[in-house]
């Protein structure tokens, strides 16, 4: 950004004074296979339903893989399958190889629920992350990035 070659980013839990508007905070969801007794389970999951010798972590330098190791208390390295991208991850719970915590705004755009992923909320208090945006001033954007700034509520000049 100082060099001008972004005209802008997206961070999760950059503090605040570095953001170019409100960040808003993301809540996660639990991926469960359709199978699974959890599944049945219309109601929201506390967190200490969540069996943590289940749970699939993101590998090492993708920051939802901290944020579950985090919200779970568990550690890195302990006897557990991890893999690198969300998309793995909701295929692992698929199989039934395990659950996962996934950001509920990525939900819909991996396609929800399905008939061998059920996605269910976490009870309140429920896990969650901020996010917040930066942009150049004078950078002119792309509508997707519009969009994107938009669904931020991003001001023009701030």
């Amino acid at each position: 950004m100082r060099r001008k070659r972004l005209p802008g980013c997206v961070y999760s839990s950059l503090p605040s004074p570095h953001t170019s508007c409100p960040p808003k905070f993301g809540p996660f969801a639990r991926s469960i296979p359709a199978t699974h007794e959890l599944a049945r389970k219309t109601t929201p999951i506390a967190l200490d339903q969540v069996p943590k010798e289940e749970i699939i972590v993101l590998s090492d330098g993708h920051c939802l893989g901290d944020l579950t190791l985090s919200v779970c208390r568990i550690r890195r390295g302990e006897d557990r399958l991890e893999c690198e991208q969300l998309e793995t991850l909701l295929a692992m719970v698929g199989a039934g190889l395990g659950l996962g915590i996934v950001p509920a705004m990525a939900v819909a755009m991996l396609g929800g629920a399905s008939a061998t992923v059920a996605i269910r909320p976490f009870l309140a208090p429920e896990p969650q992350r901020v996010i917040s945006v930066i942009k150049r001033r004078a950078a002119n954007l792309s509508p997707v990035a519009n969009a994107l700034l938009s669904y931020f509520d991003f001001k023009p000049g701030a």
